[in-house]
């Protein structure tokens, strides 16, 4: 009889389900954190900037114009401290925004 750890991540598809909650925490925390600077109205699906993904350490968004992603840029610094902060055990290096 196999083990519900063998069998688990071929239904899901998965094979690290705690690093994706990991990063989905991480894109909530994200988006929590340029709510409270850029306002509710800018942040998330269908707004100004959506955080996407969190890859290899470095935190994508796509962001509506070269104007917004340069507003990410100039509040990277804030970000990632208290992203650091709030995620100890992760390394997150940068944060990369996208025209989308």
């Amino acid at each position: 009889m196999k083990k519900l750890s063998e069998i688990l991540p071929k239904i899901t598809g998965a094979h690290d389900l705690s690093a994706e909650a990991a990063a989905s925490r991480v894109l909530t925390a994200a988006e929590d954190y340029l709510t409270r600077v850029f306002g509710p109205e800018n942040i998330g699906a269908g707004k100004k900037l959506v955080a996407k993904k969190l890859q290899n350490g470095l935190l994508f968004f796509e962001v509506s114009s070269s104007a917004w992603n340069n507003r990410l840029f100039l509040e990277k610094t804030g970000l990632l401290e208290e992203l650091q902060q709030k995620f100890p055990q992760l390394t997150i290096r940068d944060v990369r925004g996208r025209v989308g």
